[in-house]
């Protein structure tokens, strides 16, 4: 509805922006990232949330970070999960068999 010029689902948009503007200030106070990315569903509707997130950044704080969209969409959070998943498992499989290997040298 947002997307179709809502006025009240753009204000509820503007609310949620502000929002995370705090959370990314508070991060941004302890960590002072150079860049925040937007991943999930909170990335998905980046087109939204950029412009007036950007505004609160700069009201809230001087070190605000560059925000921008994630590159892998809705699914990064599965996508993440995945990778970890693999490089884990990848991991143990080379650990077991490098001692198995080890093993049957000496």
């Amino acid at each position: 509805m947002a997307r179709a010029g809502n006025e009240r689902a753009l204000q509820a948009v503007r609310t949620e922006a502000a929002r995370l503007a705090y959370v990314v200030a508070a991060v941004t106070a302890v960590v002072d990232p150079e860049l925040v990315v937007l991943g999930g569903g909170v990335g998905a509707n980046a087109d939204l949330l950029l412009e007036p997130m950007g505004e609160a950044l700069q009201r809230l704080t001087p070190l605000a970070p560059r925000v921008v969209a994630g590159a892998l969409g809705a699914d990064a959070e599965l996508t993440g999960a995945l990778a970890v998943g693999l490089r884990t498992a990848e991991d143990i499989v080379f650990a077991h068999r490098l001692a198995a290997a080890q093993a049957n040298v000496t």
